[in-house]
């Protein structure tokens, strides 16, 4: 049996064909996800969603001429970000993203506009919803509407994979709980409505709740009719697709970065808890600085040349430097964006000797790696911990990277991803676990 896998991610809309009895990935096809609408204020960042549902279609068009006898479509999602559209599907907003910063603006009250939204919320409340509150996620992003008076009335809220997802099937929204992050009660597995009413959102409308992967909608896709599937988190995809398993720490360096574990219980603690599957809850550190902290300096060190009109690529020449270098003196913290690791980058101990690109990587990739064991400390102690998975586009790109996570975490064992698609070989296996091939792992199961 084959199906179908879409990721829609900030970076590309990706997707192959999953091929369920030989357990394998193939045909794959990407497009870019569709740039940022320009001109908007600072800190905003939205994106057109009709251009977001046609370049889905396209990426889907182009698996179906590989895989005309593909049967279901199994999609996963970048998560935060907001989308308000009527009961029909029709938007009523753009895609707010999960990068946009518009709550970091200060309120009437004094202090930041997310500032405020923690505060009407109360610490009972950010605890029963997983402790998830950052500048793009969507509880944020609606209390920023309603205090605008931009909310539109009677829309129904969801993120950006449940709005493709309905507008593919042209049926009603469905949101899996693990695209939920920071919306629902993790005590009763139910949408938070008393949060809602804290925040003066109680006229929202939100999607159905699926509790398993059982088919939403179809889709046609020229002669062929695929069964679609809800939109699952993608975070949890890629964990699924890395064989995660209780005892280990997953360190994930994409975009972001995350560190994170599986947890049989819902058990609050200084980070953030979300669902993952098989009744598991995931409990997980985001926005780490990474790839995107990255791509800011590498963006200034090639400014010049670009303005010139002049191509380079910095990351294989990056990739090449780091390999010789070494412990130097240079400090480089690169949190950029708000994060558990604070707010604002720094870089110390300039010399003329140290000024070298390879070693601004290499003290920025020292940081990331110190950043990742005391992040994890805080989910659990380095002894209660089995081994690591290192896993993320990030991690495989710079492989200086992963001797510094190890020199971090001495003694314990790590393994690393090497070259399979995460998230879309997460969609694999969780096909093959809902539709019953053989072969179909469970958590608790041996992953290769």
């Amino acid at each position: 049996m084959r199906c179908l896998g879409l990721d829609l991610g900030s970076t590309t809309i990706k997707g192959a064909v999953l091929d369920l009895e030989t357990a394998t990935l193939s045909h794959f096809q990407s497009v870019p996800f569709p740039a940022p609408i320009e001109g908007l204020a600072p800190g905003w960042h939205e994106v057109h969603l009709g251009e977001i549902l046609s370049a889905t279609r396209l990426v889907l068009e182009k698996l179906n001429q590989t895989a005309p006898d593909a049967t279901n479509l199994f999609i996963c999602s970048q998560m935060g970000g907001l989308v308000l559209s009527d009961d029909l599907g029709t938007p009523l907003t753009h895609y707010l993203s999960w990068r946009d910063q518009r709550t970091l603006a200060e309120h009437s009250n004094g202090g930041s506009l997310l500032e405020e939204t923690r505060n009407r919320l109360g610490e009972e409340w950010l605890t029963r919803m997983g402790g998830e509150l950052k500048p793009g996620s969507a509880t944020s992003l609606l209390f920023w509407l309603a205090q605008k008076d931009k909310l539109p009335p009677q829309g129904t809220a969801s993120s950006l994979g449940e709005w493709v997802v309905a507008n593919l099937t042209n049926n009603s929204l469905f949101m899996h709980p693990s695209m939920a992050i920071g919306l629902l009660d993790l005590t009763i597995g139910d949408w938070a409505y008393g949060a809602f009413e804290k925040l003066g959102l109680s006229s929202l409308k939100w999607p159905q709740i699926p509790k398993d992967l059982v088919p939403v909608g179809t889709v046609n896709v020229g002669s062929t009719k695929l069964l679609v599937h809800p939109a699952l988190g993608d975070q949890q995809c890629a964990l699924f697709g890395v064989g995660l398993l209780p005892g280990e720490l997953s360190i994930n360096a994409s975009t972001g970065s995350q560190v994170s574990r599986l947890n049989a219980h819902f058990n609050p603690g200084p980070f953030q808890s979300r669902f993952y599957f098989d009744d598991w809850k995931l409990d997980t550190i985001t926005h780490i600085p990474a790839g995107r902290s990255l791509k800011a300096i590498v963006d200034l060190l090639t400014e010049i040349p670009n303005a010139q009109g002049k191509s380079v690529d910095p990351w294989g020449y990056i990739a090449s430097v780091l390999e010789n270098e070494s412990v130097n003196d240079l400090d480089c913290g690169i949190s950029f964006f708000p994060g558990p690791l604070g707010e604002t980058g720094h870089l110390k101990g300039i010399t003329l000797e140290n000024l070298t690109v390879g070693k601004w990587m290499f003290a920025a990739l020292t940081s990331m790696a110190s950043g990742y064991r005391l992040c994890a400390e805080r989910l659990g102690p380095l002894s209660s911990w089995s081994g690591i998975v290192v896993s993320g586009g990030l991690a495989q790109s710079l492989p200086r990277l992963g001797t510094l996570i190890q020199q971090n975490f001495p003694g314990l064992p790590i393994r690393h991803n090497t070259g399979i698609e995460e998230t879309l070989m997460g969609l694999l296996r969780l096909a093959q676990k809902n539709l019953g091939t053989p072969s179909a792992s469970t958590i608790s199961g041996n992953f290769p």
